[in-house]
C-alpha cells in the first residue's frame, strides 16, 4: 500500500521546521485526530507536544465565538420564535405539527447561511416563484395559494427571529456559525494574533463560508491546504469524484500549490462483490469475510469495516466473531434504531393509548409489550421465574384488556412488586410527569444486575439523557400538553436523532460509516450496503426550496450530495488492497434492489487493472426445503388420535381429517394452535356464540310448548335486553358502543330478531312448533368393525317438532347453500382422499356430515325417537329459507328425499366406521388436500 494521508501529514508538519506546539492543523472530522497523534508520536523519540487538531466546526465556532446549539433545545427555541411571529392562536401550529416541518425548514436555514446568501434575495426570490406556479389571471387565489405564497414570508420572519433569539443566547445552528465566523474573520483574526503554522488536510466539498475562513488563513498566515486526490477522478472532467476538488484546483487562493494527486487508483487491488439478501444476510456474510480473514492468518489492524447503510449497525455487532478480539466502533446511530428505543416507546404508549381509547388503567397490548420487552424480561426475573412471561400469560387467560396494578398476583416476590408498580403505577396524563417516570424507570434499569450487557447500558444512559433533556425543556416551555403529541413528537425526535459511539481507534478492528473514514486508509475493506439509493441517497432532497431556486444560488442539490459519497467511496479504496462490499439483493417496494452505480463504475473502469468477482454468497443457509404435503403415522401420532378418540370425537373434529388430513395432523396431533390472544372485538365465532345463548335463553321459558304469537311477541319485546346481557358477559364488559364491537352487535340483533320474525311468520300461518330440547349435550359409544371403543360427543343447537316431525338443528350464522345438504346417498362421504387420476381429491359434504353426526348421536341417546325423522341446518343468515333438510337423491330427476330413517341412520354407521378407522391406520398418511391454517 503507498504511504498514506496521515503519513504524508506527518511528514508536512515535521518537514516544516517548526515546533509541532506551534502548528494547528484543521480537518474534516475529529476520527482521523488520534491517527495523526499516534503517526507523529512514532515518528519522534522522546516528548513532544502535539499539534492543536481542530475539526473546521471547532474553527468556526472559535472564531465566531457563539456555541453551537443542540438540537432539542433549538426546536424549542424556534417554537418561541414562531409564537412570536404568529400570534393568533387558532392559526398557530400545535408543537407537534410545528416539529414535522421545522426540521426542515431549519436545515434550508443552515444551508442558505453556510453558502453566504442574501436572505433578502433567497426569500424574495422563493416568494416570487410560488406566485409563478399559483397565479391565474382569471381566477381569485384560493385559502390554499395564499397559503402558499405567505409560506416563504413566515419563513424570511422565523430566519430573520430565529438569528437574534440565538445571538441574545450566545448560541447559533451550524450554518449560522459558519456565516459569523466567514463574516467576522479578520476582526476576530486581528484580536487574537498568532505566528502559528496553520494546515488545512482533507477537506472536499467546501461551503462558500468554510472557503471564506480558509482563504483568508491561506493569504493572511500562510496556511497550506493539503488535498487528497487521485488522477482517475481528477483527470476525468465528469467524474463525480472530482467535482470539488477541481473547482478548488482552480482556485487562485485554495488552489495555489495544489496537494496532492497520486495514483493509487491504477494499482493492482482485488474487489469481491457479494450479493445477499436482506440485512440479516448483509450481517452474516460480513462477519463470515472476517472470520476467514482471521482463519488465513490475517490481522484486523489494518482493517475497516465499513457500514454504508447504518441502519446495519446492531445486525452486525450482533454477528461479529469471537475470535476478532477488539472491536471499535465510531459512528452516529438514530436513536430509533436502539433496541432500548422501543422500550422508550411502549413506555410512551403505555400512558398515551389509553387517553385515546378511554380506558381506565393500561391497555394490555401496551402493558405486554413492556412485559415482553428484552430488557424487561431479565430485569422482572427472580429465582430462574420469569414473572414478566407469568404476568403476560395471565392477563391473556383473564382476558384483561384494561390493566391495572392491583391485577398483578399476590404471591409475586415484593421485589418485582415494587418494579411492577413503578412500570404500571399512577397513570400519568402529563408529558413532564412522564419524562421523569421513564428517566427513573431507565435508570432503574441501569442499575440492575440483570444480566443486561455493557452496551444496552450505554443505550439506556443515552435514553435517559434524552429525557431528561425533555423535561427540562418541558418544565421552560410547556408546548407538549397532551401524551399523544409527545408521543409523536418522540418518534420524530428518534428518528433525527443520533447516538455517538466513540471507541479507541489505535489497535482492533475498525468499525464506522462512510463519513467516519475521512483522512484514514486502511489496507483491508468490508463495505456493506453498497445499494442504489443507500449509496448514493438519490434523491432524497430533506428541502423546501426547489430544486431550481437551489441551482439558481448555487445551494448544493442531491447531484452534488451524491458527489460527495462518490469522493469518499472512491478515496477510501485509493491505498486500499483487498476490498470486499457486500450488497442487498433482497426484493424493494420498487422491485429487486440494485447494487450501488459506484460497482458498476469499478467493474466498468477497472476490470483490465483490479482483479473484480462479483456472485452470491454461498456459504449462506441454503434455500428452505419444499414444504411437506404428506405425513405418515408414527406411533405418537397413532397415540394421540387414540387419546382423541377415547375423550370424544366430534363432527367438527371429524371434519377437519375428512376435509384435510394434514390439518388435523397440525392443530390435532401435534398441537399447533393460533397464537393466544384477548378478544377486544368479537370474532365470528363469539359472534356464533352469542347469537346461540340469546335464542337459548328466549326460548327457555316455552320449551316443551307450542310457540304461540304472543309468545313470540314477548321474545321479540326483550330481545334486544337478552343480547345484550349475552353479549357483556361474553366479552366481559368491553364497549359495544364503538368501533367493529357495535356493529358486530348490531348484527347479533338483527340477526336474532329476524329468525323471531321468520318464526312468528311460520306460527301466523298455522304451523305447529315445539322445541323439546336447546343446546343438547350429545355424546354415546361406538364400536368399530374392529372391535375398537371410542367416544362420539357433540352438541345439539335444537331439537323440535315442526307439524309433528323431529327435527335435530343446527343453527348457523355463516351462509349456507341447499346443495351442500343434498348426497347420492352417505357413501359419498366415505374418505377417499385421492381420485382416480391420483390427485388429491376434497371431501365437499362437511355440513351434511355434521347433521348426519348429531342425528346419529341423538338416536343413541334416545331410543324411542320416531321411526322418520328430519336433520338438518337452519341458517340465521337466511332465515327466509327456513329450515334446511339434509336430502337424499330419489329416483326421480332433480328430487331429494329429506324425511330420514334409522335405516339411513346404519348406513351413516358404516361411513362413521370407515372414516375412524383411516384415521387409526398407519398404513394411511396424513395427506394436505387444502388450506393448511398452522402451517409450521
Amino acid at each position: 500500500m503507498s504511504s498514506s494521508f496521515i503519513s504524508k501529514i506527518a511528514d508536512t508538519i515535521l518537514s516544516s521546521g517548526r515546533d509541532t506546539k506551534d502548528i494547528r492543523l484543521v480537518v474534516p472530522g475529529r476520527r482521523a485526530s488520534l491517527f495523526i497523534k499516534k503517526e507523529l508520536s512514532s515518528r519522534i523519540c522522546g516528548g513532544i507536544w502535539l499539534p492543536q487538531i481542530l475539526t473546521i466546526e471547532d474553527l468556526a465556532v472559535a472564531i465566531s465565538n457563539t456555541d453551537k446549539i443542540e438540537n432539542i433545545p433549538l426546536l424549542f427555541e424556534f417554537y418561541e420564535v414562531y409564537s412570536s411571529v404568529v400570534r393568533d392562536v387558532e392559526k398557530r401550529d400545535t408543537f407537534e405539527v410545528f416539529a414535522r416541518w421545522a426540521q426542515t425548514l431549519l436545515s434550508d436555514f443552515s444551508e442558505i447561511d453556510r453558502y453566504m446568501l442574501p436572505a433578502d434575495d433567497v426569500f424574495a426570490t422563493l416568494r416570487d416563484v410560488e406566485r409563478i406556479e399559483d397565479w391565474d389571471p382569471s381566477a381569485e387565489p384560493s385559502p390554499m395559494m395564499k397559503s402558499h405564497s405567505s409560506f416563504w414570508g413566515l419563513a424570511e420572519k422565523l430566519y430573520r427571529g430565529l438569528h437574534e433569539r440565538l445571538l441574545s443566547l450566545g448560541k447559533g445552528y451550524q450554518g449560522m456559525i459558519f456565516r459569523r465566523a466567514a463574516e467576522n474573520i479578520s476582526m476576530s483574526a486581528s484580536r487574537n494574533a498568532d505566528s502559528n503554522l496553520w494546515i488545512f488536510a482533507g477537506l472536499n466539498a467546501m461551503s462558500e463560508a468554510e472557503k471564506t475562513i480558509a482563504r483568508y488563513f491561506v493569504k493572511e498566515k500562510g496556511a497550506l491546504m493539503l488535498y487528497d486526490a487521485d488522477s482517475y477522478y481528477m483527470d476525468s472532467p465528469s467524474h463525480p469524484a472530482g467535482i470539488f476538488l477541481r473547482r478548488l484546483k482552480k482556485d487562485p487562493v485554495l488552489g495555489r500549490d495544489f496537494s496532492w494527486i497520486q495514483d493509487g487508483l491504477s494499482e493492482r487491488k482485488t474487489f469481491r462483490m457479494l450479493g445477499v439478501p436482506k440485512q440479516a444476510g448483509q450481517a452474516k456474510t460480513a462477519a463470515k469475510v472476517l472470520s476467514d480473514m482471521l482463519a488465513a492468518g490475517g490481522g484486523t489492524e489494518d482493517t475497516a469495516l465499513v457500514l454504508a447503510d447504518e441502519s446495519l449497525l446492531v445486525p452486525m455487532l450482533s454477528n461479529l466473531p469471537e475470535a476478532l478480539g477488539a472491536v471499535n466502533v465510531t459512528m452516529g446511530y438514530p436513536v430509533s434504531g436502539l433496541p432500548a428505543s422501543g422500550l422508550a416507546e411502549a413506555l410512551i404508549s403505555l400512558h398515551s393509548t389509553p387517553e385515546r381509547l378511554g380506558l381506565k388503567g393500561f391497555y394490555h397490548k401496551d402493558v405486554t409489550a413492556v412485559l415482553g420487552h428484552g430488557i424487561c424480561q431479565g430485569w422482572l426475573s427472580e429465582g430462574g421465574k420469569n414473572y414478566a412471561r407469568v404476568l403476560c400469560s395471565r392477563i391473556t387467560d383473564e382476558g384483561a384488556v384494561d390493566f391495572i396494578i392491583s391485577d398483578v398476583p399476590e404471591d409475586f416476590p415484593e421485589g418485582i412488586k415494587s418494579k411492577l408498580s413503578l412500570l404500571f403505577g399512577r397513570r400519568l396524563s402529563d408529558p413532564r410527569e412522564l419524562c421523569l417516570r421513564i428517566v427513573e424507570t431507565i435508570d432503574a434499569l441501569r442499575a440492575a444486575d440483570s444480566g443486561t450487557d455493557d452496551l444496552t447500558r450505554e443505550y439506556l444512559f443515552k435514553l435517559s439523557g434524552i429525557f431528561s433533556d425533555l423535561g427540562r425543556y418541558m418544565e421552560r416551555a410547556p408546548y407538549i400538553e397532551s401524551m399523544t403529541a409527545f408521543s409523536g413528537f418522540f418518534r420524530q425526535l428518534a428518528s433525527s436523532e443520533k447516538i455517538s459511539f466513540y471507541g479507541e481507534p489505535l489497535e482492533g478492528l475498525q468499525l464506522m460509516g462512510l463519513l467516519e473514514t475521512r483522512l484514514l486508509d486502511f489496507k483491508n475493506l468490508v463495505i456493506t450496503g453498497v445499494n442504489e439509493g443507500v449509496l448514493p441517497a438519490g434523491r432524497s432532497d430533506n428541502s423546501f426550496i426547489p430544486y431550481d431556486v437551489k441551482r439558481h444560488f448555487s445551494l448544493p442539490t442531491y447531484s452534488e450530495k451524491d458527489a460527495v459519497y462518490s469522493y469518499h467511496f472512491f478515496r477510501l479504496l485509493q491505498r486500499a488492497e483487498n476490498i470486499t462490499v457486500v450488497y442487498n439483493t433482497d426484493e424493494g417496494a420498487m422491485g429487486q434492489q440494485e447494487p450501488s452505480r459506484f460497482l458498476l463504475q469499478v467493474k466498468h473502469d477497472f476490470r483490465d487493472k483490479w482483479h473484480i468477482t462479483d456472485s452470491g454468497a454461498s456459504f449462506l443457509p441454503s434455500a428452505p426445503a419444499e414444504r411437506i404435503t404428506e405425513v405418515r403415522k408414527t406411533p405418537f401420532a397413532l397415540e394421540r388420535i387414540r387419546g382423541i378418540l377415547s375423550k370424544g370425537l366430534s363432527p367438527s373434529t371429524l371434519n377437519m381429517y375428512m376435509c384435510n388430513p394434514m390439518e388435523f395432523y397440525y392443530r390435532k396431533v401435534l398441537g399447533v394452535g393460533e397464537p393466544e390472544d384477548i378478544e377486544e372485538t368479537a370474532a365470528a365465532n363469539t359472534m356464533g356464540t352469542v347469537i346461540h345463548d340469546t335464542l337459548r335463553r328466549l326460548y327457555e321459558p316455552v320449551k316443551g310448548r307450542e310457540i304461540t304469537v304472543e309468545a313470540i311477541g314477548e321474545m321479540l319485546k326483550i330481545s334486544d335486553t337478552v343480547a345484550k346481557e349475552v353479549f357483556d358477559a361474553q366479552m366481559k364488559g368491553r364497549n359495544r358502543t364503538t368501533g367493529r364491537n357495535y356493529l358486530i352487535f348490531q348484527a347479533v340483533k338483527r340477526i336474532t330478531s329476524n329468525f323471531l320474525r321468520s318464526e312468528l311468520k311460520s306460527v301466523a300461518a298455522g304451523r305447529s312448533i315445539v322445541v323439546r330440547e336447546l343446546e343438547c349435550p350429545l355424546e354415546c359409544g361406538f364400536t368399530l368393525s374392529d372391535g375398537t371403543e371410542v367416544k362420539l360427543k357433540g352438541q345439539g343447537d335444537r331439537i323440535d317438532t315442526f307439524d309433528g316431525m323431529l327435527r335435530i338443528a343446527d343453527y348457523k350464522t355463516g351462509r349456507v347453500e341447499a346443495g351442500e345438504l343434498r348426497l347420492k346417498d352417505a357413501d359419498v362421504m366415505i374418505p377417499s382422499h385421492i381420485g382416480p387420476d391420483g390427485e388429491p381429491m376434497l371431501f365437499e359434504r362437511p355440513k351434511a356430515l355434521q347433521v348426519l353426526f348429531y342425528a346419529y348421536m341423538y338416536s343413541r341417546m334416545r331410543p324411542d325417537m320416531p321411526e322418520e325423522f328430519s336433520s338438518g341446518v337452519i341458517s340465521l343468515r337466511n332465515t327466509s329459507a327456513g329450515f334446511m333438510p339434509l336430502g337424499f337423491e330419489t329416483e326421480k330427476a332433480r328430487t331429494y328425499r329429506s324425511v330420514l330413517t334409522r335405516r339411513d341412520l346404519d348406513d351413516f354407521a358404516a361411513v362413521l366406521d370407515r372414516a375412524i378407522s383411516e384415521m387409526l391406520s398407519p398404513d394411511v398418511p396424513f395427506r394436505e388436500l387444502g388450506p393448511v391454517y398452522y402451517d409450521i
